[in-house]
């Protein structure tokens, strides 16, 4: 049995086991097909990988969301994920300002 976190995550990245794609739906690929360009598709991350990628805690990461210095989540039902891309971008923000 899956947790709802990681029913979460597979619905997000269209990685859902539970059952194989209809034919008539198209398989999730892991380039975005609408830009043309190649690029990954956004991915949503949970907390505790947004709080090891930047090392903060939960406390930390919530008050600089709270002065908007830091991405804000994206909310799914009760939970909370942000976007992968957002999170590098403001870890090179910080490396930048060394």
């Amino acid at each position: 049995m899956l947790t709802a976190d990681r029913q979460l995550r597979d619905r997000a990245t269209g990685t859902d086991q539970r059952r194989p794609p209809r034919p008539d739906q198209p398989t999730p690929c892991a380039t975005d097909p609408g830009n043309g360009s190649g690029a990954l598709a956004p991915r949503l991350i949970s907390l505790p990988e947004v709080m090891d990628r930047v090392a903060l805690k939960r406390t930390s990461i919530y008050e600089l969301i709270k002065t908007r210095d830091f991405p804000a989540p994206v909310k799914i039902q009760r939970a909370s994920r942000w976007v992968d891309i957002e999170i590098s971008d403001w870890i090179r923000v910080q490396m930048s300002k060394r």
